[in-house]
């Protein structure tokens, strides 16, 4: 497995899922509030692509963009799902539209 190209594809992955959580606090903060947008979307908006930058520079080789194989594809498309999702699930958390079992007051209507 060639690390190098997986580091690659998820670094610009999260580079470029940066951009629509940009927008979307931008529109947040036109819409609703400007302290709600940055409780929500900064951690986000931070994160992703610190963590992609990361990868780019310490995960790829100069050579990386012509070693991308099947094998590789597959497993970028794989890896990228639950990355994505666990970055995209910040906004709801933080914004605090989540009610979970272990939120004060939530009854077994609001959960579900």
């Amino acid at each position: 497995m060639r690390f190098d190209v997986l580091s690659l594809i998820l670094g610009w992955t999260l580079i470029a899922i940066s951009i629509p959580l940009f927008i979307c606090s931008l529109i947040t903060i036109w819409l609703d509030d400007f302290e709600m947008a940055m409780k929500a979307f900064l951690i986000p908006i931070i994160l992703s692509p610190t963590i992609g930058s990361l990868m780019l520079k310490f995960g790829t080789r100069s050579d990386t963009p012509e070693r991308l194989r099947d094998r590789e594809a597959f497993a970028a498309v794989a890896l990228i799902y639950p990355i994505v999702v666990f970055i995209g699930l910040f906004p709801y958390w933080l914004g605090g539209v989540f009610v979970g079992p272990f939120t004060a007051d939530a009854n077994l209507i609001d959960i579900a």
